[in-house]
């Protein structure tokens, strides 16, 4: 019973925040090449967001919100790595 709940947890934890994870990533490119570097107050876009040195983009609070949850998923997924190695769910095949 607790092998069973050991791996619920660790693989719900990492079907949930993996994706999270992927869509941060491809969400920053975009961010940083289709968001205005002016803000635009009809579309709600006024809330500045340094992406890289040179590049501070405007963002809505939606779209904040996104990239708020970049920094909680890494950790969860930290957290699921070490209680992988603890509950060995993912086995990791031996060199030959």
């Amino acid at each position: 019973m607790k092998y069973k709940l050991s791996k619920i947890l660790v693989i719900g934890l990492t079907v949930l925040f993996m994706p999270i994870l992927i869509i941060l990533i491809s969400s920053y490119s975009y961010f940083k090449n289709y968001r205005p570097k002016l803000p635009n107050f009809e579309k709600g876009q006024i809330y500045p967001q340094r992406m890289q040195q040179p590049y501070d983009v405007f963002l809505t609070r939606s779209d904040l919100y996104w990239l708020d949850l970049g920094f909680p998923s890494a950790i969860i997924l930290v957290i699921t790595g070490y209680l992988n190695s603890r509950w060995k769910v993912y086995k990791i095949p031996d060199k030959m």
